[in-house]
């Protein structure tokens, strides 16, 4: 019924989350991409892919019914308030990153009163707020940022999903 209501779909596209979901040169790429054309092909729906957006933008279009569909999105209480959850279909890998002279960050624990970068809107940025309130929380604008935060030493640290970051 879904799918017979809505011949076409606007879905998110990440400027820079490979190798998921990004865009180069204009063409959305990368996993997630891949499953959802191939689903829009078996389903018999066109997709419109939406790009130039921050994380936190697509989730402010997603609850205002701008956009249909996010990809690679974690399912985290506060987003099933206003989202409906799909199985997973990647499982995702949270890492910390730091420069490589640092020695005394090897654990969340170890992040207590550090400056840590991560994606405004993203669930780490959701639990490190609940969690964690002693982590000096940067919120950048995508995990690109949130690196050069960390390369620039205006974070101590940041956490991403390890296929990405790397």
């Amino acid at each position: 019924k879904f799918i017979k209501n809505f011949k076409k779909l606007r879905v998110h596209n990440e400027k820079s989350w490979p190798p998921y979901n990004y865009n180069e040169f204009g063409l959305p790429k990368g996993f997630s991409i891949d499953y959802m054309n191939l689903l829009a092909y078996k389903l018999g729906f066109e997709i419109e892919y939406v790009s130039n957006y921050t994380w936190n933008e697509y989730l402010e279009m997603l609850r205002d019914k701008e956009i249909d569909i996010m990809l690679n999105i974690v399912n985290t209480q506060n987003r099933r308030e206003y989202i409906n959850f799909t199985n997973s279909y990647a499982q995702s890998l949270p890492s910390i990153y730091t420069l490589n002279n640092r020695s005394d960050i090897r654990s969340l624990s170890d992040l207590k009163g550090k400056k840590v970068s991560v994606p405004k809107g993203f669930y780490t940025s959701e639990i490190i707020k609940r969690k964690y309130p002693e982590i000096k929380l940067i919120e950048s604008a995508d995990m690109l940022k949130s690196l050069e935060d960390v390369a620039f030493k205006r974070a101590d640290a940041t956490i991403s999903d390890f296929a990405v970051a790397n």
